[in-house]
């Protein structure tokens, strides 16, 4: 099973039925999407304004954390300063990825006049994500549980596909989400020929830039900013770069290790 999700317009482009959970929600300067939801993984795409922070109710910025899930946040526009409680301060631009281990506080701010346009990936529905705003008084003051990546600082990981970059930004071994950005330089694709499945872990892809088409056994669709994909173990696909310029896509997967990942090509 496969679920391919228009975020521009919360069309599920499979059953050509709306998509009621992608419809942008929140108030106070910070609107979210569910682009995507199981017991798994679940994405958020999160617009936060200008100016606003975290905890829109404490000024500068406020803190917030999760204790039941590790979140990763992928930058996609502005410039972001990440804070912590112990005064730590760190710049992020787009395409740097953040990781938050449960009960890590922090806040986050746009440092340029422009909107903040973040993914957030939980390894668990969004729905069932508890926040909780940090009271330094109360709250246990964590400050190593967190991690920046930029994708152009790690290597890449050997690919049996030519023409695709793959760079892990996120593992671990606790737990059972792995995060990574993948490009395909034009004409590349993913599997070279026929199909390829996954059997082993749910994944879930979101196209940061670029254009392209998603092959699957019944249908093809396009392949643009605003769509999310998601396969059940097994599902066979094929990703086919068409444009001018890299197709980028973000996959996650619901599996501690990338190495962990069993995929096999498949002739139907």
């Amino acid at each position: 099973m496969y679920e391919v999700i228009d975020g521009s317009n919360s069309l599920n482009l499979r059953t050509m039925e709306y998509d009621g959970d992608s419809r942008a929600k929140g108030s106070g300067g910070n609107v979210n999407r569910a682009l995507w939801r199981t017991d798994r993984i679940g994405l958020l795409r999160i617009t936060q304004d200008a100016g606003v922070g975290t905890v829109t109710k404490v000024a500068p910025v406020g803190f917030c954390y999760h204790s039941n899930c590790v979140e990763v946040e992928y930058l996609l526009d502005s410039v972001c300063d990440l804070t912590y409680p112990d005064g730590t301060h760190v710049t992020m631009n787009p395409g740097d990825a953040l990781v938050h281990q449960p009960g890590q506080p922090h806040g986050m701010q746009s440092l340029i006049p422009k909107n903040m346009q973040i993914l957030a990936i939980y390894n668990r529905a969004p729905g069932t994500v508890d926040r909780f705003e940090f009271d330094k008084n109360v709250d246990k003051h964590l400050n190593d549980k967190w991690k920046v990546t930029r994708a152009a600082d790690v290597p890449p990981t050997p690919c049996p596909y030519p023409g695709v970059d793959i760079r892990v930004l996120f593992e671990n071994n606790e737990q059972p989400l792995t995060f990574a950005e993948v490009t395909l330089q034009p004409g590349a694709s993913i599997p070279l020929e026929n199909f390829t499945a996954v059997e082993n872990c749910d994944e879930m892809i979101v196209v940061r830039s670029g254009k392209g088409l998603a092959i699957y056994p019944d249908k093809t669709y396009p392949l643009r900013s605003e769509i999310t994909l998601y396969n059940q173990p097994g599902q066979p696909y094929k990703y086919v770069n068409t444009g001018d310029e890299d197709l980028v896509l973000l996959y996650t997967w619901s599996i501690q290790r990338f190495g962990e990942i069993e995929r096999a090509d498949v002739a139907l």
